[in-house]
């Protein structure tokens, strides 16, 4: 007993039937088993519950303040990065119409693209379309990347989208010859840097 004042355990040596099992066994008993209870606190019934994955949080839910929960409803209801992986290879996209070859300064150019979700949310996904410089010699060859826009779903999911590079300015001005390609990716606001999912679709 003065042993353990100092030290979580003890070493019992002896030679069977000696009663080192009952010693252990009436120390214990003295000791009986306390499990800590907590009682949680009060919960706002604004607040948002979320179920998590298990390996997310032991627990497998939390509770979101108020104020918090109605910044982000949009973020509660997105897909998980396991649905979108596991969706993913169901994905498509394809052009609507084909582009033109050429693009006078002050035409009017836009791109549609129809987007087959696979059941993902329209939050969970990303469409953008990068006009790059296609001289050797560029030294940043991306001019800009200028994001598609939904027009309409369809009954069975599909997206129809649309992108007018022309409407953000700036690299206008730019003569020549440029490149125009589509890419679309998974998307989620929790996400720590947007192409963390390793998933990505070129046109």
């Amino acid at each position: 007993l003065l042993a353990m004042q100092v030290k979580r355990f003890v070493i019992l040596t002896g030679i069977s039937g000696t009663g080192k099992t009952r010693i252990a066994q009436a120390i214990a008993g003295r000791f009986p088993l306390t499990r800590k209870v907590a009682v949680p606190q009060e919960v706002d019934e604004r607040s948002v519950v979320v179920t998590l994955a298990p390996y997310v949080h032991k627990r497998r839910r939390i509770v979101l303040p108020a104020a918090l929960a109605a910044q982000v409803p949009g973020v509660l209801q997105q897909q998980g990065a396991g649905t979108i992986q596991a969706r993913w290879p169901g994905v498509g996209v394809r052009l609507v119409s084909p582009l033109p070859t050429t693009v006078g300064d002050g035409q009017p150019f836009t791109i549609e693209i129809e987007v087959d979700t696979n059941g993902l949310l329209v939050d969970d996904l990303r469409a953008e379309c990068l006009i790059l410089n296609a001289s050797p010699t560029a030294a940043n060859p991306l001019h800009h990347a200028a994001a598609f826009v939904q027009i309409e779903q369809t009954a069975d999911g599909t997206l129809r989208m649309r992108c007018n590079p022309f409407e953000s300015g700036g690299w206008c001005s730019a003569s020549g010859l440029h490149e125009f390609r589509v890419r679309l990716y998974p998307y989620h606001a929790l996400l720590s840097h947007p192409f963390e999912c390793g998933r990505m679709l070129w046109l």
